[in-house]
């Protein structure tokens, strides 16, 4: 069973990605609602993904981004955002994440998007 750290400032898409994860089979191990708490629970927690969005109070997404990248480089990140890039590959490389989905998205393209982060792209298929 992996380890999932949820990280947004809405308790309601919390509550969806949460369910999602669940009727998927998927743990979660902790939530935060803003950016220093993903980070102070991705120290403490040690987990092996951080769902995180872009857009919290405090530290925003692309700083804890690089912070939790800092403290546990082999966590796996996909970044939930409401914002749907044109230019995804960039966004990646800029942030440091290892995915991305759109929240629009979420609901049909969470757990596969996982699945490949996670088990890799056999696993995915």
């Amino acid at each position: 069973m992996f380890r999932i750290l949820l990280a947004d400032d809405h308790q309601g898409v919390r509550a969806q990605v949460r369910c999602v994860l669940e009727t998927a089979d998927w743990g979660v191990c902790g939530e935060a609602e803003n950016g220093q708490e993903a980070v102070e629970k991705g120290r403490r927690l040690h987990p092996d993904v951080v769902i995180l969005d872009m857009d919290m109070p405090g530290i925003s997404g692309y700083e804890a981004v690089h912070e939790i990248r800092r403290i546990s480089p082999s966590t796996k990140i996909l970044i939930l955002s409401m914002h749907d890039p044109a230019n995804l590959p960039s966004l990646l490389a800029e942030t440091g994440a290892d995915a991305f989905v759109a929240k629009s998205r979420s609901v049909r393209e969470l757990v596969p998007t996982l699945t490949h982060l996670l088990l890799g792209a056999a696993a995915a298929s």
